[in-house]
């Protein structure tokens, strides 16, 4: 059990809290404390790096630089002690895929964002960007020589080839014949110590492999190396070895050639993956192949790392490894011979030793999803969907925190309605966790849905009914509604839901279905986001579909700023039902034909105020903000507002403390959760993050 950094920030000044006469006052809030997970954990939070994409190794000073999608810093590693040092800042504000590349010799760490469109270069020595940023199109093949400081790049199109000063970035304005001579489908690039280098074309039919020999000193076309790789749709990759001979990778083989087009061996890849990503140690002759499961059942590719080794020499295989998740890229350190593999989803560097063939991980990130309550609200539970398999639970009155693991990614998170039980729906392993919540927090059993393993980033849903111990989960990848028995174990029901939900297995995030059940109704609805559909299931029995409203006609564009998360709500007080801001009918889900002020979603009733508390966005075209709003329930009125600070592309998550009073607010990338008192004066954290609601619209 870990204590909690707690913060004591002062009073800056008060935000406008609004009301109107003659009604009741909103509650006032005063600002407690932020609580940290990183702080607790012990990882400063400027080091947090999320959604991990490319590693790359500084072979000279034994340093790991790890990049990741949804945070701006990349993390640096010393490779040596497995501990995060330091954070090199790439200026790279929104999401962006950040590939690596590093050149040793000449210093110099080269960060590829194809989001946005740059190449730019950092000095290795001072971790400072050093040049200006070169503007690329597309995800492209880098190649450092650092015996003629140039930088070449590749392209499948014309221009196939573009050479490069590689410490200013700049083009060189050199004849290139070479560049003339292949044809489109230029792709990887290796050097070879005698001035030669060689480029595969990635795009050559007819199951060949062919391979331009390229002479540095003038650009010059040498040779065009051509290599019989009987079946090939396409090849992936290739090796030159020490003693010219070529390693030829396709999607099912790997082939062993002498310079001039002999085949010397060939390998058989493993059935049943598909290849992913290779490296190869020229030292000891060990070609590393990283393979990922591949579709079956429904499934999508992209998760299950398989990392299989190879002698060069013969192309035995000589070990493999099982470990992670959705680890993509992967890069070799020459100076202690070790493999690194960012993983995406789970906060890993993966490294693999050669010898012992073994693996092991350095957690590099933290994040927080959402929060429930245990019995009281203590524990209150989080998890960590950017950190892998972790939960927490935080004790709100003595600030201790115990960590422990479901299964993979496990999203979402729900309470019993008694706070005796914690389900975490694991949404690549298609099973429920189920943990009692005291005396302290067990698992009770893992329940098997029944249905493929998730693999893809379209989060699942969950909700719990509590009056007969039943979870419904929502699968958006399978358009699939499995019923289980919370009691039992048992699957009592999979519904196909296709006849009314759309997905998009290219899209990513939660909120593509979500559920909600209302008790008094005995209905369970499945909302589909991608086409705004409505599915109405009546759960007295076994789940029957009695109806499908299309709600596509409603003005969906005030919610362009809103996660597709959360958007049902069920008021049991008033017995009102919303969709977003819109309220429906808790018996057939057909509009009700009032809409919400200012809000984008309901998150609580404060039955005695008789507000409704709202999540939006300020709309505010240069600064934007997360926003609490009341709405008065009663009339439909707004009353008042609060100005969170921005949360960047995820928005907070809220959730109410009654036995305490408290508010919390927390913050998936940063890691973190706001302490408000229901009670006393309001007084917001100074800085830039809090502003006053001074012009706060009425409705």
């Amino acid at each position: 059990m870990k204590r909690l950094n707690r913060i004591a920030v002062a009073a800056a000044g008060a935000l406008c809290i609004l009301g109107l006469t003659g009604w009741a006052q909103v509650p006032t809030r005063e600002y407690i404390q932020t609580i940290s997970l990183r702080d607790a954990l012990d990882r400063p939070w400027e080091q947090n790096v999320l959604k991990l994409f490319d590693a790359a190794a500084d072979s000279m000073t034994n340093r790991v630089y790890v990049t990741g999608i949804m945070t701006r810093n990349m993390a640096l590693v010393d490779a040596g002690t497995g501990e995060v040092i330091d954070v090199v800042d790439t200026g790279i504000l929104d999401n962006a895929h950040k590939y690596l590349f590093e050149c040793s010799d000449l210093r110099s760490l080269y960060l590829m964002d194809t989001t946005n469109g740059e190449l730019m270069r950092f000095d290795m020595d001072t971790n400072e960007r050093v040049a200006d940023g070169m503007e690329i199109v597309e995800m492209q093949n880098v190649a450092i020589d650092s015996s003629t400081s140039r930088l070449y790049r590749t392209r499948q199109e014309a221009p196939v080839m573009t050479v490069h000063d590689a410490m200013t970035l700049d083009e060189l304005g050199v004849d290139c014949p070479a560049c003339e001579a292949m044809t489109e489908g230029a792709g990887p690039i290796t050097f070879a110590p005698d001035g030669m280098m060689y480029v595969l074309n990635v795009l050559t039919p007819d199951s060949n492999a062919i391979i331009y020999q390229i002479d540095q000193s003038d650009l010059s076309l040498v040779a065009e190396l051509s290599f019989r790789v009987p079946g090939a749709k396409r090849v992936n990759g290739f090796v030159r070895r020490p003693d010219g001979s070529f390693i030829i990778l396709t999607a099912s083989n790997l082939y062993l050639f002498a310079p001039g087009g002999l085949e010397l061996a060939r390998h058989e890849l493993p059935f049943g993956y598909n290849l992913e990503k290779f490296a190869y140690d020229p030292d000891f002759d060990d070609l590393y192949v990283l393979m990922l499961n591949p579709p079956v059942d429904g499934e999508t590719t992209g998760i299950g790392d398989h990392l299989f080794r190879f002698k060069g020499e013969d192309l035995t295989e000589t070990g493999v490894l099982e470990f992670g998740l959705k680890a993509h890229r992967m890069q070799l350190n020459r100076n202690n011979h070790k493999l690194y593999l960012a993983n995406g989803d789970a906060s890993m560097l993966w490294v693999v030793t050669p010898e012992p063939f073994s693996v092991d991980g350095i957690r590099i990130g933290d994040s927080i999803e959402g929060m429930a309550g245990g019995v009281n609200n203590s524990p209150l539970y989080v998890n960590s969907r950017l950190g892998g398999s972790d939960l927490y639970g935080l004790n709100p009155d003595t600030g201790e925190l115990e960590t422990f693991k479901a299964g993979t990614w496990p999203v979402p998170i729900r309470t019993s309605s008694d706070g005796e039980f914690l389900y975490a729906l694991n949404a690549w392993d298609s099973t429920i966790s189920v943990f009692k919540t005291r005396p302290s927090t067990e698992l009770v059993t893992t329940i098997d849905l029944g249905i493929p393993r998730g693999t893809t980033d379209l989060i699942p849903d969950m909700v719990i009914d509590n009056s007969t111990n039943k979870a419904y989960a929502a699968y958006p990848e399978y358009l699939t509604l499995v019923a289980a028995d919370l009691k039992t174990g048992a699957v009592d029901a999979t519904i196909d839901l296709s006849d009314f939900a759309e997905a998009d297995v290219d899209a990513g995030g939660p909120g593509r279905l979500q559920l909600l059940v209302v008790n008094p109704t005995n209905r369970l609805f499945v909302y589909s986001s991608l086409n705004h559909r409505l599915g109405v299931f009546d759960i007295a029995g076994a789940p029957v579909e009695v109806g499908v409203v299309d709600l596509s006609r409603l003005n969906w564009s005030r919610m362009s700023n809103s996660p597709a998360v959360g958007w049902l709500f069920y008021d049991e007080i008033n017995g009102r039902l919303f969709l977003g801001p819109y309220e429906i009918s808790p018996l057939d889900g057909t509009e009700a034909g009032l809409l919400l002020p200012a809000v984008q979603k309901v998150t609580y009733y404060d039955e005695s105020n008789d507000m409704y508390w709202g999540l939006g966005d300020s709309s505010d075209p240069v600064e934007p903000k997360d926003q609490i709003s009341w709405i008065k329930q009663d009339v439909n009125r707004l009353v008042g507002g609060m100005n969170l600070r921005r949360a960047g592309t995820v928005a907070p998550d809220l959730f109410i403390d009654a036995a305490r009073a408290r508010l919390y607010v927390s913050y998936m990338i940063n890691a973190d959760i706001e302490v408000y008192s229901l009670n006393g004066d309001l007084t917001p954290i100074p800085g830039p993050f809090f502003t006053e609601i001074s012009d706060y619209e009425l409705y």
